[in-house]
């Protein structure tokens, strides 16, 4: 909402995670003039039994294709250098860019559920991972 908020955000909800988890949600830079283009990243979220890959873009940078190749990288990460068995993901049931950029990334919808404290419907997806083929 404004700058402030962000402030917080950064501090509470990400660097917090990257401390005490040792991976967390990192910026995406475009390689040709590094803008920054949103955030892509790992977080272990209390209601989740497996570790969850998240994304956020700007608006202007939609439908471009950087979250795939940033969520496919996060994702080699995961597997090789983290050794994570599994991936799980979340989204909306209304987020149809979304759903199939996790479809494409190789991850199943599992169920839908209600987040604690939240009254929108989410969608799980999961993916078993250390089987030669990241994404």
């Amino acid at each position: 909402h404004n700058l402030d908020d962000a402030r917080k955000y950064a501090i509470h909800r990400v660097l917090l995670h990257c401390r005490k988890d040792g991976f967390g949600f990192y910026v995406m830079e475009r390689k040709s003039d590094g803008a920054s283009l949103g955030m892509c990243g790992l977080v272990k979220r209390d209601f989740l039994d497996d570790i969850d890959i998240g994304y956020a873009l700007l608006p202007e940078f939609y439908a471009k294709g950087y979250a795939q190749e940033a969520a496919r990288a996060m994702m080699i990460f995961a597997e090789q250098k983290l050794g994570l068995p599994r991936i799980a993901a979340i989204t909306t049931t209304t987020n149809l860019p979304s759903i199939r950029l996790l479809e494409k990334l190789g991850l199943r919808h599992e169920k839908n559920f209600f987040a604690p404290n939240d009254e929108e419907e989410l969608m799980l997806f999961g993916k078993e991972l250390g089987h030669g083929n990241p994404a």
